[in-house]
């Protein structure tokens, strides 16, 4: 069977976060395209996906790179930095959609895969306040991803009716991103659908994966931690501290942004 070729942009999720392997991150994307349990007949030549990614990102800096690759199937996962920003607007937000997935089905020869956002928030110790704003902001959000990738015909996977990752054991330690367990889980619903469409042969039925031994889960969470500890805790508290110590001339504290 001829391979297909996927591509992958976006954010954490698809970059890996939540399931890190001997020095580097591993993710939905690596287990769809290097699993034979999951998929078969998927070669994966690039991950464009990185960390903190919003929409306008993926396509000042993603789709140009990604377009070139020429490739048989695009993944295009992305919106959850979006809506968890203040700035988020539907309108802008909708706008920049539009443009990557229309981009992207122009020069896909199989197909595109979009995903829906899970309650992201569902995990996060928030006032009820937060919560609710976010999850109308995760509500706009959807409700363009499914308008958009029904205009041009991308497949939608729907993520919205996946098992809660919390209270399934699928969580990793920052409650945020999927842990292992939960990134395979991902990556069978991402099969399932490429399944439906003629992609790959047809996968196993779709269960929640059996938990690693706790030694594994473990250094998993180890590993997770000293990630985040190199990657979003140092550079914020970096940032913080220096957009602090920079005064205006009357001495006051430049706002932090």
């Amino acid at each position: 069977m001829t391979p297909v070729n996927v591509v992958a942009l976006g954010d954490s999720v698809s970059e890996g976060v939540g399931d890190p392997g001997k020095g580097r991150l591993l993710g939905w994307i690596h287990h769809l395209t290097t699993d034979p349990e999951i998929a078969t007949g998927l070669n994966l030549p690039t991950n464009f996906a990185l960390t903190g990614a919003k929409i306008c990102d993926v396509r000042r800096d993603q789709l140009p790179q990604a377009r070139a690759m020429d490739a048989d199937l695009y993944i295009c996962v992305i919106g959850v930095n979006d809506v968890m920003s203040s700035s988020f607007r539907r309108s802008r937000f909708e706008a920049d959609y539009d443009y990557v997935i229309d981009a992207l089905m122009n020069v896909a020869r199989r197909g595109v895969l979009t995903m829906t956002l899970h309650d992201v928030v569902g995990g996060i110790p928030l006032p009820a306040s937060k919560l609710a704003c976010h999850r109308d902001r995760a509500e706009q959000a959807n409700r363009v991803i499914e308008r958009v990738s029904a205009k041009y015909g991308a497949w939608l996977l729907e993520a919205r009716d996946a098992l809660p990752m919390r209270g399934s054991g699928m969580l990793s330690i920052d409650r945020l991103h999927p842990n292992r367990r939960g990134h395979r889980y991902l990556a069978s619903m991402a099969a399932a659908e490429l399944h439906a469409h003629g992609v790959v042969p047809q996968p196993p039925k779709l269960t929640v994966p059996p938990a690693q031994p706790l030694r594994a889960r473990s250094l998993g969470a180890a590993r997770h931690g000293l990630w985040l500890g190199r990657h979003l805790t140092a550079p914020v508290v970096d940032h913080v501290w220096f957009r602090a110590a920079r005064r205006t001339d009357g001495g006051s504290l430049t706002p932090l942004s």
